[in-house]
């Protein structure tokens, strides 16, 4: 799964967001780590402590089925436009199919 982070105001935080960044008081001491699934606990105890925002991660969304369809076309094409010269070798057959499958990773 690809995430990007954001920074947001502690308002905008939401039991079930992750923690991207660990969250420091004044002296460098963790008080949340990084990767944390924030509860309402967790919020309620920000809100004490004077946390104003905190650095989550933010999941793309999913995508559409024609734009999966297009980013695999266009892997397949890059691809075939490496190996077009090339592919005469059995090793290079070989592997080109091991690039295509390690970059189709993600749409499997």
């Amino acid at each position: 799964m690809s995430e990007h982070s954001q920074l947001l105001p502690l308002d905008q935080l939401r039991p079930g967001m992750h923690l991207a960044e660990a969250i420091r008081d004044r002296l460098g001491n963790v008080m949340l780590p990084e990767g944390l699934c924030l509860s309402e606990q967790h919020l309620s105890s920000l809100l004490q402590r004077g946390v104003s925002t905190a650095m989550v991660e933010i999941a793309e969304p999913p995508l559409s089925p024609e734009e999966r369809q297009k980013q695999i076309q266009a892997i397949e094409e890059h691809i075939d436009r490496i190996f077009r010269l090339s592919l005469d070798a059995p090793l290079n057959q070989q592997l080109k199919s091991m690039i295509l499958n390690y970059r189709m990773g993600p749409f499997c």
